[in-house]
């Protein structure tokens, strides 16, 4: 049930990062979702965005930190997620559109 709710919360990062109007979101490419899947590491809950971190094993067994940003403390709520829908040490998978220089992470 968790990963579902944290697979809906990848989206609706995603989305609602849109709408941001305060800064660009040039570097990233928005016309491409991929996913990865990770433990979180961190959940900041707080303003002017949530933020991810997530442990993230990758095809040749390193382990790397990915960071990603989403929308407001106000449009997550709105949306039925709380400061605990997300805990450290939980496995999920996100949904981001990731950065156009290739480094990992996104929003």
């Amino acid at each position: 049930m968790r990963a579902s709710i944290v697979a809906g919360l990848g989206l609706v990062l995603l989305g609602t990062a849109a709408a941001s109007a305060h800064h660009s979101l040039a570097p990233y490419n928005r016309s491409t979702y991929k996913t990865v899947e990770g433990t979180v590491k961190d959940f900041s809950w707080s303003n002017p965005h949530v933020k991810i971190s997530l442990a993230v094993t990758g095809a040749d067994g390193a382990v790397k930190d990915w960071n990603f940003e989403g929308s407001s403390v106000y449009r997550l709520t709105e949306r039925g997620f709380k400061r605990n829908t997300v805990m450290p040490g939980d496995r999920v998978t996100v949904s981001y559109n990731p950065k156009r220089d290739g480094s990992i992470g996104g929003v």
